[in-house]
């Protein structure tokens, strides 16, 4: 019930704009709840309530904002643990990508050197970008989850054929 007090202080205030403040017999008022005057700015009256949630506007934002930059550091330790994996099951392996294969062409220590710098600098950017435009942190936090997922299924191939 507490949290309904702004809500229906809101719905009171504009109440008392629409009728005549001499028309309201004291039944009408509800205890505990301050009565605005008919001359009120109702503007201003709304922006301080604006949902009926409890929250304003601008605080919703924000704590939608920490959610998805809580969502995006999940997101590259699901990066970080899928690559790790990749790396593990692909070590010693005949490797394809001519990036990353050695002289014998197989996986090894220079292919994982490459593969963890590649990740950490992707994070790094991914770090600048959330840092400047924080509302991208949700559209990255899903294409690392979605880079997760591909790259542990390659894996999970990798140790069947091993």
């Amino acid at each position: 019930m507490k949290h309904l007090t702004p809500t229906i202080l809101t719905l009171t205030v504009l109440l008392m704009s629409t009728t005549h403040a001499e028309n309201l017999s004291p039944a009408m008022i509800t205890p505990g709840v301050v009565m605005a005057p008919v001359s009120a700015n109702l503007t201003e009256l709304r922006s301080v309530k604006s949902s009926a949630n409890g929250y304003s506007s601008s605080v919703h934002s924000d704590m939608r904002r920490a959610e998805d930059l809580r969502a995006w550091k999940r997101s590259v330790v699901g990066v970080v643990g899928s690559q790790s994996l990749d790396v593990i099951s692909s070590y010693g392996m005949i490797e394809r990508n001519p990036l990353l294969a050695s002289t014998n062409g197989g996986f090894g220590a220079k292919a994982a050197s490459i593969k963890f710098g590649t990740t950490a600098a992707v994070v790094g950017i991914e770090y600048f970008l959330v840092k400047k435009y924080p509302s991208a942190a949700r559209l990255i936090s899903k294409l690392n989850w979605s880079s997760s997922v591909l790259t542990s299924g390659l894996a999970v191939h990798n140790f069947a054929i091993k």
